[in-house]
């Protein structure tokens, strides 16, 4: 389980962390995704917690999202880059970022899901109400994004007042996220029987 975890924090990381060189990734978000789905995988394979399978689904789901929307970045020209100042409009790349979104709402749900239940099974408490603190959190800070967002290609620039703000508090939870997987990781490790 603690090789799970790291590997599904490593994937978290990511997700995270977005470092570009003449816009090319360094770190592209599909190495995330399948880090995520194989920790995942594991994961479920040694506690069956149905919310770790949940997580490798919505993963992959992503992963091919990621995928579209870079193929209709590329043959469109597109950065993936949100350019507020850019004339008003929805495009296939908008709505297909605002899905992968919402997904990843979903994604950290499982993944807060199956910690809790993990940590609420061995008799972590604290771990347990940390998971879902952190998921309450998350949920609040991307449905403010989520919705202001929509609104932003009509032209209402005044909504980033609202969505700068939810997107610090929501890096933030994504870090208190990883660091959730890290101590998920360490406590399994005290779990496991030693080799």
């Amino acid at each position: 389980m603690n090789e799970a975890m790291r590997q599904t924090m490593w994937g978290f990381i990511f997700l995270l962390v977005d470092i570009r060189i003449i816009s090319f990734d360094i770190l592209p978000d599909w190495i995330g995704y399948l880090l995520v789905a194989f920790g995942c995988s594991k994961a479920f394979s040694l506690k069956a917690i149905r919310s770790f399978r949940h997580a490798q689904n919505t993963a992959i789901i992503l992963l091919l999202i990621y995928i579209a929307v870079t193929i209709i970045n590329i043959s469109t020209g597109l950065s993936s880059a949100v350019d507020l100042n850019r004339p008003p409009g929805y495009s296939a790349a908008f709505y297909m970022t605002t899905a992968s979104q919402t997904i990843h709402l979903l994604l950290v749900f499982w993944i807060c899901s199956a910690l809790h239940e993990y940590a609420s099974g061995n008799g972590l408490s604290e771990l347990s109400a940390k998971a879902r603190g952190r998921w309450k959190g998350y949920l609040v800070c991307s449905t403010a994004i989520l919705i202001s967002i929509s609104f932003i290609p009509n032209g209402d620039k005044s909504l980033a007042l609202i969505v700068i703000p939810a997107a610090i508090i929501s890096f933030i939870l994504e870090l208190l996220i990883i660091n959730l997987l890290l101590n998920t990781a360490r406590e399994a490790h005290k779990l496991e029987p030693s080799s």
